[in-house]
């Protein structure tokens, strides 16, 4: 009986461990103009799951399980139910060279040209006030165990709150809000780097800087060579081909963004498929816009001429 006892708790301690496991995003180059990578899954919620948790053993943000799972509250997930895990992933308009990282989707794209794989991984953002700057920079430095040294901005806007005795910097360890891992971009206020608190990635939380979880950034840091170009969009929705089939993704605005405008994409769309014989969904894409769920949705197919 003892036997049993034990062999039933190792099997739990097993299933404890593998719940922790993130799965690491690594794609082949899609062919072509075609945008589209891996497949949408599905996760049985169990005992103390949350949003944060089951995305994490995904590699996916937070705000993104929420908006592929908004008919469930976020702090009451039914047990035992499946929640959809958003692992279906459109590229990025533009070159497919380097770091790409759209804000609204609060996700980078690592293109590795030499090997022709992408790698993707849930980034947390600049709040309010306080957002990632926009544009074309590059990766200056790399940092191991770096020092988190306080802005003169992030302290006086602490002390305007009556917080008046936080550290100037902060060494390598567990307090370190920078993680063991820091890619310092072309504006140097600007790091990709790792982070003390994993719950942040995939929401609007940092003073600008791009967080990942600690194990993707280990990642990314092995992988990633100094000079690397790094553009940072924000694009709340996006147009892509997965051969024939044509797909719209959708993204929640970031907080202080207008809203989506429908004309505007519905003009997009004839603009992408001008010269094509497009059979487009516009129902379906007006569904898309409404609930912004973040899942590349395919809303039309290209017919020959």
């Amino acid at each position: 009986m003892m036997f049993t006892i034990k062999k039933i708790g190792m099997a739990v301690l097993v299933g404890v461990a593998l719940t922790q496991v993130s799965y690491s995003l690594d794609f082949q180059m899609p062919d072509g103009n075609n945008s589209i990578l891996g497949q949408l899954q599905q996760s049985r919620v169990s005992w103390g799951d949350n949003f944060y948790k089951i995305g994490r053993r995904f590699d996916i943000g937070y705000d993104a399980m929420a908006a592929a799972n908004s008919q469930y509250n976020p702090q009451e997930i039914p047990l035992f139910f499946h929640v959809q895990v958003p692992s279906e992933f459109m590229l990025p308009p533009g070159p497919r060279d380097g770091i790409v990282v759209n804000v609204a989707e609060k996700r980078l794209f690592y293109y590795n040209v030499a090997s022709n794989q992408v790698m993707t991984f849930p980034v947390g953002i600049g709040k309010q006030g306080w957002g990632t700057p926009l544009g074309v920079l590059k990766v200056i430095e790399k940092i191991v165990n770096p020092t988190w040294y306080a802005p003169k901005d992030i302290l006086q806007a602490l002390a305007n709150q009556g917080y008046t005795n936080v550290p100037s910097q902060i060494p390598e360890g567990p307090q370190d809000p920078l993680g063991a891992f820091a890619l310092r971009l072309s504006n140097p206020d600007y790091l990709i780097h790792g982070t003390n608190d994993p719950a942040s990635i995939g929401t609007q939380a940092s003073s600008g800087c791009i967080r990942l979880f600690p194990e993707d950034i280990a990642q990314l840091f092995a992988e990633v060579p100094q000079g690397t170009d790094v553009r940072i969009i924000d694009d709340p929705y996006e147009i892509g081909w997965n051969n024939t089939s044509l797909y719209l993704v959708v993204f929640q605005p970031l907080s202080g963004d207008p809203a989506l405008d429908l004309d505007q994409i519905d003009a997009q769309l004839l603009y992408e498929t001008q010269g094509m014989n497009v059979n487009i969904n516009w129902r379906k894409v007006g569904y898309t816009v409404l609930t912004q769920d973040g899942i590349p949705t395919k809303i039309g197919s290209a017919q020959p001429l």
